[in-house]
């Protein structure tokens, strides 16, 4: 919007979606795909008779609006947009003046376009970058298994930096489980109170109200094992 009368601004914030008339110069654009000029709303009972609720009469009485003109953003046949100017006078629009504006409305559909397309490429490299560096990581997991035979901690530790990582985290831990109690085998980055042993402590049985037996639902920190 520019240069919208206030009144017409919060209305259309409050209520962004136009479901048009087709007596209307927006039904009208829909109908047929066709640039529409209404030299006086005032003349045109879609918009003196409306409801107070309805879009061309809020055009008239909250912005004052009299000359009309309704400008289709065509991709192919397809309609993809308008573009609306008003003036608070009965003064029609020119040829020129409504050929500038057609111009502006395809120019308006080529940004549009170009902008998906850019949209698309951006996402198609983030989809590739983040494969790459999955791919890495787990290349990095394969070459700690094959270069550590036996030792289960540097694997674990590049599994740990590679998960918090990738996923944006800040800490991991990784617990081995014996049938009966977990028990922390490896940590990364994780905060000093955490990785001390008082931290961690012993071999822990969580109940069914402890977390790892259930996801937490609060969000924040992790909550620390407990012996019960």
């Amino acid at each position: 919007m520019h240069n919208v009368a206030p009144s017409l601004v919060e209305e259309r914030r409050r209520n962004p979606l136009i479901r048009p008339s087709p007596d209307t110069t927006l039904g009208r654009v829909l109908a047929t795909k066709q640039t529409v000029q209404i030299a006086d709303v005032q003349n045109e009972p879609a918009y003196v008779n409306a409801p107070s609720g309805f879009t061309g009469a809020q055009l008239a009485k909250l912005a004052g609006a009299r000359t009309v003109v309704v400008v289709p953003m065509l991709k192919e046949s397809d309609l993809v947009g308008v573009i609306i100017i008003y003036r608070q006078e009965v003064r029609p629009f020119t040829d020129t003046q409504i050929e500038l504006v057609s111009n502006f409305a395809k120019q308006a559909v080529i940004a549009i376009e170009n902008t998906r397309l850019l949209n698309e490429l951006r996402q198609r490299t983030d989809d590739l970058s983040e494969a790459l560096e999955q791919q890495t990581a787990t290349s990095e997991v394969l070459s700690a298994i094959s270069s550590s035979p036996g030792a289960l901690e540097p694997v674990f530790e590049t599994m740990l930096a590679n998960a918090t990582r990738i996923c944006e985290a800040r800490f991991g831990n990784l617990l081995l489980y014996d049938g009966a109690a977990f028990r922390v085998a490896a940590m990364h980055a994780a905060p000093a109170a955490w990785a001390t042993p008082a931290g961690h402590g012993d071999p822990s049985r969580p109940t069914q109200y402890s977390w790892p037996c259930r996801q937490n639902q609060r969000g924040g920190a992790y909550p620390r094992f407990t012996n019960d």
